[in-house]
């Protein structure tokens, strides 16, 4: 038989999903293999922008707490409520395989991911319909002009940009993303470090989000502290543990190993340095030579055998040109030089299935267009050098004596190098010191093999060391490692928290060590001296080297926790100034500073220039101090709870009750951990349960029969324009239940004995002192929500924006709709003696009561009812307009009783009349000094009784009927 109350489950479930952590949770993965957990952070995030329209943020959250994961939780809300149809989503390139990956992860069907490269983006026509779905770009592929033409002429509904902070005004990065943003009705930028020391950079930035602010006015603490969760959003490690209450985030060890290098890597460093100063010496403001100096002790840096790869590239160049080239004859153009130098490596443009290695060899071949004849000794003698520690390589060596120390202990380990020459070196070597089979490579050359690979090493523990490329890295969840090595040792502060930030992350259940070996040896020395130790928290600490680096190791450490960076200072800045002019912050310009013996000076004015930035972004109040109790306070407020665990804990008892009900397998140990399972294995069970209509079905009562207290709520959804989530409302006490909290109630309720009567005299109005209640809550609601937005509007009285446009509609007032009401019985185990009337008078009182009730009842719904009750085994016959007659046998109770005792006449016509009898019960009939009252009676009607309740005979022919549970 058709239950209505299981369709009326049906529908809940349909409106949890609006819940921020339902709907989170139910993106990722269903299986135990991959599974990604729900933050209060991320919750939040998303709460807040469910109101807004358009959706035009800047998430700007520490490295490591799932920036990417925050955006797309947002475009799936947008797309699963029917809003967005189409995405373009601008990143570096290294970068296009992470996001495929996490789109993939959280949901998004393949076949609705578009990668597009040159040749697809020059076959898009205006006349084209666009197939539905997301579109990743490369951001320097966007950028070209040609490219850029044919983007723009299609409308986006989201343009989304990571790694925000490389794009500048006036730049073509900048220009790019600028032209789309002004196509696009919602835009979501994402970067940890926006600001950079680019004031003018940074307002520019925030201005593709709310085009309306004045550039030249806002560098303003008023200005800054206002743009605090409603354009900006930064969250901390720190706060993320408080809100969990928890150690989300444990202690990170950055460990630095300074290798006693052989007689033979310091004689070969120290003629490498000296050549490459020669270079620059010979026009030190030709870029050309500049770049080259820098890419070969870069290489060299990386391995002997990357160096050799390099040099025997020049020679064949030398060759080729048979030494006809004179000094000068550079054809690089600045552009190419600009790929390189200004933007941290891993910024190159890489194409599909190469590595950094391809763009090097290019570039090398034309810089080597600089070098003189006499050059090609000075190469040949670096390469016998080379070859030489090649057989002894000290960093080699102590590499491979870290990995066998952390994988003997059970731990995987990340080796990160930004060339596959290195990696091609090093992985053979390192695997036959640990055992055949148990290392992975990832480069450009099998990146298509990427998820295999990535899986592998995941799940099968006889895999424990990953050697990756810069390429092929950034795609991956590096926190299934604890332990990263960089082969090469970061010279840049940003670069060294991103890289950090791949293992220490959400997710990571361990304390994280990261090591950099370098070689005491010229050049490589000085990163540690003057870069490392004068900005970074470091000790050094002798003794603790000994047992995995030996005795000719020295070990720099620094040790950063949630509460504590690994910095003296923050080191977000992007330029410096140094003799009077403006320098990039780079690996390149660090590089070639050193070369020029000036990386002590550049140090210094590294660190004057964070120690003011910092001095500066907090006077201004640029970025907001979060605080873990106002996350807290937010979630309490409109979810009920700030973490995904009661979520689960009342998910389980309802798929626990309803199984049982159904006569359903129980959900499994692994479902049971995730609220998601839960849910899909809930509207699995439902499948076949016919919908739910809320106009057709509209007032539904439930009875519930449960251990909670006598009472009644209404069920209903708190509705705005772009959000709806169900509560659950006491008239009585004027109480909204919410998120976690309503979905424990519904838990319960199911989770006893529930009917729903075939029609009822329930009345669904609320009194106007419960209106009032219900306003406050809901204005409470609303300006948890939209109380940052307020401010933000009077921005234009302080001339901040130009215009008093606002960048947000909220849509209208929410408002409760309710669909449905329950009301509590307590479950009735009493003897049969109990309910007997305490004199004979009182049983007539309540019959005749009841049988008036009816009387009235049947007359209001259009039917003729007559009271038949001398003379048959029934109460009341009552035609329908139609002809259709009810036999009702009526039954009153004081209380809240539903049960109904027949006679054996009684239960003998209710057999034989089936479909055409009904049983009324009246209850909660209440005794006064004039009689009963029936002011706050209820009803609740069965058809069919003998099929639709439960009964017991007893010995005196007397049948006791009560509600059926759920079957």
């Amino acid at each position: 038989m058709y239950d209505k109350s299981l369709s009326f489950l049906k529908k809940l479930l349909e409106y949890m999903q609006g819940d921020p952590f339902i709907f989170l949770s139910s993106l990722y993965p269903k299986t135990p293999a991959d599974p990604i957990s729900v933050y209060g952070h991320q919750a939040s995030l998303l709460l807040q922008v469910m109101p807004r329209r358009p959706i035009r943020i800047l998430i700007a959250d520490e490295v490591g707490l799932g920036k990417t994961i925050e955006a797309i939780a947002i475009l799936r809300y947008l797309e699963r409520r029917g809003e967005i149809k189409r995405t373009l989503i601008l990143v570096p390139r290294v970068l296009l395989e992470q996001w495929r990956s996490e789109l993939q992860r959280m949901g998004v069907p393949n076949n609705r991911i578009y990668t597009l490269e040159g040749k697809d983006i020059k076959s898009l026509s205006l006349d084209e319909n666009l197939p539905e779905g997301y579109y990743l770009c490369s951001i320097d592929l966007a950028k070209r002009r040609e490219h850029l033409s044919k983007l723009s002429n299609y409308k986006w509904d989201v343009l989304v940009a990571d790694e925000i902070h490389n794009a500048r005004k006036k730049t073509k990065r900048g220009e790019a993303v600028k032209t789309l943003a002004e196509r696009s009705e919602h835009i979501i930028l994402l970067s940890a470090t926006p600001h950079r020391g680019d004031t003018k950079g940074y307002l520019w930035r925030l201005s593709i989000l709310d085009p309306y602010i004045n550039i030249e006015k806002a560098d303003d603490p008023n200005f800054y502290s206002k743009t605090h969760d409603v354009l900006l959003f930064r969250r901390t490690k720190d706060v993320v543990n408080k809100v969990e209450g928890k150690e989300i985030f444990r202690k990170c060890e950055f460990i630095t190993a300074l290798v006693e290098p052989t007689k033979e890597e310091r004689e070969f460093m120290s003629k490498l340095v000296s050549f490459l100063k020669e270079i620059l010496e010979r026009d030190s403001q030709n870029r050309a030579n500049q770049l080259l100096a820098v890419i070969l002790r870069k290489r060299a840096g990386s391995s002997p055998k990357a160096a050799l790869k390099t040099f025997e590239n020049i020679l064949n160049n030398l060759r080729e040109r048979q030494r006809k080239i004179t000094f000068g004859s550079i054809k690089l153009t600045e552009e190419e030089i600009d790929s390189v130098a200004g933007t941290d490596y891993s910024e190159v443009e890489i194409e599909e299935g190469q590595d950094l290695d391809d763009v090097v060899r290019d570039i090398v071949e034309k810089c080597s267009e600089v070098l003189l004849p006499e050059d090609e000794d000075k190469i040949r003698s670096l390469m016998e050098l080379s070859n030489k520690v090649l057989n002894i390589d000290t960093k080699l060596k102590t590499v491979i004596d870290i990995v066998k120390t952390h994988t003997n202990y059970g731990e995987k380990v990340i080796i990160f190098t930004e060339y596959k020459d290195t990696l091609k070196y090093i992985s053979p070597m390192i695997e036959k010191s640990i055992g055949d089979g148990t290392v992975l490579t990832l480069s450009g050359e099998n990146k298509k093999d990427f998820d295999k690979i990535k899986n592998r090493f995941l799940r099968d523990p006889t895999c424990k060391v990953l050697i990756a490329t810069d390429v092929a890295a950034e795609g991956l969840n590096l926190q299934i490692a604890n332990i990263l090595i960089n082969y090469e040792p970061p010279w840049s502060p940003i670069k060294i928290e991103q890289r950090i930030g791949r293992v220490w992350r959400l997710g990571q259940k361990k304390d994280v060590i990261v090591y950099n070996v370098v070689l005491a040896a010229e050049g490589d020395k000085e990163v540690v001296e003057h870069l490392y130790r004068k900005i970074m928290n470091v000790a050094e600490a002798l003794d603790e080297a000994k047992p995995i680096l030996g005795e000719k190791a020295i070990l720099y450490k620094a040790t950063a926790t949630a509460e504590k960076s690994l910095w003296k200072v923050n080191p977000e800045a992007n330029e410096l100034q140094i003799d009077g002019k403006s320098t990039k912050i780079s690996e390149y310009h660090l590089i070639l500073e050193s070369l020029k013996g000036n990386l002590s000076k550049f140090t210094e004015a590294l660190l004057r220039t964070i120690v003011h930035l910092n001095a500066e972004l907090k006077n201004k109040d640029v970025y907001p101090i979060v605080k873990a109790e106002n996350i807290r306070k937010l979630l309490t407020t409109t979810c009920k709870s700030s973490k995904i665990e009661p979520y689960t804990e009342a998910l389980r008892t309802l798929a626990e009750s309803i199984a049982k009900k159904l006569r359903r397998e129980p959900p499994r140990e692994y479902q049971r951990r995730n609220p998601a399972v839960l849910m899909e294995y809930l509207s699995g069970i439902l499948k076949d349960v016919p919908p739910y209509d809320e106009e057709k079905d509209e007032n539904l009562v439930i009875i519930s029969f449960s251990p909670i207290a006598d009472g009644e709520k209404f069920i209903a959804i708190l509705k705005s324009d772009y959000w709806n989530i169900p509560v659950a409302y006491d008239p009585n006490k004027g109480k909204i239940l919410l998120g976690a909290e309503f979905i424990k109630y519904i838990s319960d309720v199911y989770a006893g004995n529930i009917i729903i009567p075939d029609d009822h005299n329930e009345k669904f109005n609320i009194n106007y002192l419960a209106k009032l209640r219900i306003k406050k809550i809901v204005d409470d609601f609303q300006k948890e929500l939209l109380s940052r937005k307020e401010n933000y509007r009077k921005l234009c009285d302080l001339e901040y924006r130009q215009k008093c446009e606002d960048i947000y509609n909220v849509g209208k007032d929410a408002h409760l709709q309710i669909i449905g009401k329950i009301i509590h019985v307590k479950i009735d185990t009493s003897p049969l003696e109990s309910h007997t009337f305490t004199s004979t008078r009182e049983k007539a009182d309540v019959e005749e009561a009841a049988m008036e009730y009816v009387m009235e009842y049947e007359k209001r719904n259009g039917r003729n009812p007559e009271d038949v009750s001398r003379r048959e085994h029934y109460d009341i016959r009552s035609v329908s307009p139609d002809g259709t007659v009810r036999y009702i046998e009526v039954k009153g109770h004081t209380g809240m009783k539903v049960f109904a005792e027949l006679t054996e006449e009684e239960f003998r016509t209710a057999k034989e009349l089936k479909e055409s009898y009904w049983l009324y019960i009246v209850y909660n009939l209440e005794r006064d000094a004039y009689g009963i009252n029936k002011d706050k009676a209820k009803l609740s009607i069965f058809q069919n009784p003998i099929e639709t309740m439960d009964y017991e005979v007893f010995d005196v022919k007397r049948y006791i009927f009560r509600p059926k549970n759920i079957s």
